[in-house]
């Protein structure tokens, strides 16, 4: 049977919302609440998996078997419910993928090293090949502004945070995110910012944008140990494989013009 992590997901947020709960009583929540049926041994097949990742436990009430959430971190149910708003399967199905990597390492904390380690500190300096969007709420209708800090244009870590989980398949690894500290983008030079009209999916937007050729720069603190990128030349053809094409750029809307950068140095910080 194909996977489908959607399924798995609706059926981890039944248990969750349900507390403590029977497969009869899982099964009509699925089917009232999340538009979702599934034949008895398809549910207990997606309980089974969960189960078997420590994620479900079985208990007993009044005689009968009830299922339940293990004793997990707060951040993984988080994570799973955020992953329920990502718009693909292949999306979801990375997130989960993360999520348990993540999981599984700090379970096996107290008898083994992290393999995340071996950390360094680099200053990188990039400059935009496309235009990057902004995405802050203004006070006019369907108009948005770049992020400013202090009242200057910047760009958010969280952004940097999200380019490198979206793009981390592309070097084959998984979990880089969550190892990686981002600081802030701050612009060499405080950029002259336009406004480009675009359309979305109910009408026009209009995005406060810093157009190509724009320098800016950032630090990172990356493992050189846990993932496939264990070296600066890695790095440097991790950067390379999101100049060309990323599954993501930066940005607002980056599938509106890429949101591509390019690596113009990379500086180790002792």
């Amino acid at each position: 049977m194909k996977y489908d992590p959607k399924t798995e997901i609706l059926v981890f947020q039944a248990v969750k919302e349900l507390g403590e709960s029977s497969r009869e009583e899982i099964a009509e929540y699925l089917t009232k609440h999340l538009n979702l049926e599934l034949k008895p041994t398809e549910l207990l097949r997606h309980l089974m998996k969960w189960k078997a990742k420590k994620i479900f436990t079985i208990r007993t009430r009044n005689g009968l078997e009830v299922w339940a959430l293990a004793d997990i971190p707060p951040w993984y149910a988080s994570g799973i419910m955020a992953t329920l708003q990502k718009t693909t399967n292949d999306d979801m199905k990375a997130e989960i993928e993360a999520l348990d990597q993540r999981i599984k390492e700090g379970s096996e904390v107290i008898t083994k090293h992290s393999p995340w380690n071996t950390y360094k500190s680099y200053e990188l300096t990039f400059e935009t090949i496309t235009p990057i969007l902004g995405g802050h709420p203004t006070d006019e209708d369907r108009e948005t502004a770049f992020p400013r800090l202090n009242g200057k244009p910047y760009m958010p870590s969280a952004w940097f945070y999200g380019w490198f989980r979206d793009n981390q398949a592309l070097m084959e690894s998984v979990a880089i995110h969550y190892h990686t500290a981002f600081g802030s983008g701050e612009f060499l030079e405080e950029p002259k910012l336009v406004k480009k009209t675009l359309k979305v999916k109910t009408g026009l937007n209009t995005y406060e944008t810093v157009p190509e050729g724009t320098k800016f720069k950032l630090i990172i603190r990356f493992p050189m140990k846990g993932s496939k990128i264990k070296t600066e030349e890695d790095l440097h053809r991790f950067f390379k494989l999101l100049e060309d094409a990323p599954i993501r750029g930066l940005g607002a809307y980056p599938r509106a013009f890429g949101g591509r950068v390019k690596l113009l140095e990379m500086k180790e910080i002792t």
